[in-house]
């Protein structure tokens, strides 16, 4: 998952770009994703702000970085469940947003 800690804002590509739609280097980037796989992300205080699903050929998904209501997500960490629908394994993991 990166960039980690994701800065969109500080004109360095290597810390972040805005998202951009169908632009897979931009927003916060999941790659080497199992087929079909569920990547839930929550704030510290375990609430849900995305669910996001990648295709059964994909392997990556770009995030925008907002929430359900397509609002950006406040600065601060977020803990992230990707989930394999096959097997069940689930892989969790945490991101930090500076804005």
């Amino acid at each position: 998952v990166g960039p980690n800690p994701f800065r969109p804002n500080d004109g360095n590509d290597q810390t972040g770009k805005p998202f951009v739609p169908g632009d897979a280097t931009t927003g916060i980037i999941f790659q080497n994703l199992p087929p079909n796989a569920k990547i839930e992300v929550f704030t510290i205080l375990g609430e849900l702000v995305t669910t996001l699903y990648n295709s059964a050929t994909g392997t990556l998904v770009a995030w925008s970085v907002k929430n359900d209501d397509f609002q950006d997500v406040a600065m601060g960490y977020y803990f992230y469940v990707v989930t394999d629908p096959s097997t069940g394994q689930r892989v969790t993991g945490k991101i930090a947003v500076i804005r």
